[in-house]
């Protein structure tokens, strides 16, 4: 449970509330939360499509060249971002923007990046 959700269920539970204050405070602090933590849940993925890493992060939608990749390196992340794991894959690309992605097969993935721009160097 992450510490909103945390804190709206501690909320609710300490403040006594009329039932249609509680009604919207339920909605607000859990329910739309809870929301969209399942839509970026599911809406999270990356495909490789005519050259470019397309990465789709819940209503997100970002598009990597793969010849301006420089750099990838494995690395456990707890932080927010495109990734649904811990154990990710950091890619450094034009110009040093950086992402990181956690694709299932992380070394199928590697290769197929691999087989478009050789001079990706992985650490």
């Amino acid at each position: 449970m992450s510490s909103i959700h945390f804190l709206a269920a501690f909320i609710l539970i300490v403040l006594p509330a009329r039932s249609e204050d509680f009604s919207i405070l339920l909605i607000i602090t859990l329910i739309i939360p809870g929301l969209i933590s399942l839509f970026v849940w599911f809406r999270t993925g990356y495909k490789i499509i005519n050259e470019k890493i397309i990465i789709i992060y819940g209503p997100m939608k970002f598009k990597v060249n793969i010849h301006d990749i420089q750099r990838l390196h494995y690395l456990k992340s707890p932080f927010v971002g495109p990734a649904l794991s811990v154990d990710r894959i950091g890619l450094t690309h034009s110009k040093s923007k950086f992402v990181t992605i956690s694709p299932k097969d992380k070394e199928r993935f590697i290769k197929e990046l691999l087989k478009i721009n050789s001079n990706i160097v992985i650490d």
